[in-house]
């Protein structure tokens, strides 16, 4: 947060009007970024392959609202445990140990994952088989990459979190006018193709700072008990960007849309 705040005021200093909202938008992406990024994606692919209205694209976009929930109210304990971890550890000059943390993070979302989401869709959904391997996947992508934020944010990697998040918008822009006649499927498989290039720059900007090198810390596990405020915290963050739709959801069935 230091190193955001020494750049934005750097910005604003140099007393010009486009340096300041330079700083301002700059400030704003680095905060709200990687949802910004993902809407324009989701509002690129839904204009360029629908000129009229089709179901289709209301069912993807129920899935991807869903998945986007799912995964924010799941992965944010992680995140602000993972985060806290990794900062620790820079801190303190020990990176043997991090990689092996952000593994431990995707496995446990990856367990919860098979737990939950897996059997929601293959259980209570009217969904084609297509469909519902590309909802699980699509889940497991979004997830992963909420996953990966932090250690970039321990990184200072702030400009890697945009680049990656950019291209990710910039594929489902192609994609999408690729698609002709689009289903349920194919624009799942578009939205996914952009996520997975996000994750792949995110992961790679990991690598590339720590390696492969799968240690656990013995004591992470441990500190998962010491810092459960940190994922208290980080659940009621996330509940409390989902809370309203979920009220509204169940509270007002009648003016609801059953789609799958």
């Amino acid at each position: 947060m230091i190193s955001i705040q020494t750049t934005i005021e750097t910005m604003t200093r140099q007393g010009t009007l486009s340096a300041l909202l330079g700083a301002y938008c700059y400030a704003a992406l680095l905060v709200a970024g990687p949802w910004i990024f993902t809407v324009i994606g989701l509002l690129w692919l839904g204009t360029a392959a629908c000129n009229e209205p089709c179901p289709d694209l209301t069912v993807f976009r129920s899935i991807v609202i869903y998945n986007s929930m799912y995964a924010l109210i799941v992965t944010s304990p992680l995140a602000f445990i993972s985060g806290r971890y990794v900062s620790e550890q820079m801190h303190n000059g020990g990176h043997e140990s991090v990689f092996g943390g952000l593994v431990l993070s995707l496995s446990i979302f990856g367990f919860l994952t098979l737990a939950f989401a897996v059997p929601f869709y293959l259980r209570a959904t009217t969904l084609q088989a297509a469909e519902k391997i590309g909802s699980i996947q699509n889940v497991a992508m979004i997830g992963c990459s909420w996953l990966l934020i932090p250690f970039l944010g321990a990184l200072r990697a702030y400009n890697a979190v945009l680049v990656a998040f950019g291209m990710g918008a910039l594929s489902m822009l192609v994609l999408g006018h690729l698609l002709d006649d689009p289903s349920v499927a194919s624009l799942l498989l578009a939205f996914n193709g952009g996520f997975a290039i996000t994750n792949l720059i995110l992961l790679a900007t990991v690598v590339r700072r720590f390696g492969t090198r799968i240690k656990i810390d013995p004591g992470l596990l441990r500190r998962l008990g010491q810092n459960w405020e940190l994922a208290a915290a980080g659940a009621a963050y996330a509940l409390g960007l989902w809370i309203d739709k979920l009220i509204m959801w169940y509270a007002a069935p009648s003016g609801g849309l059953h789609v799958a």
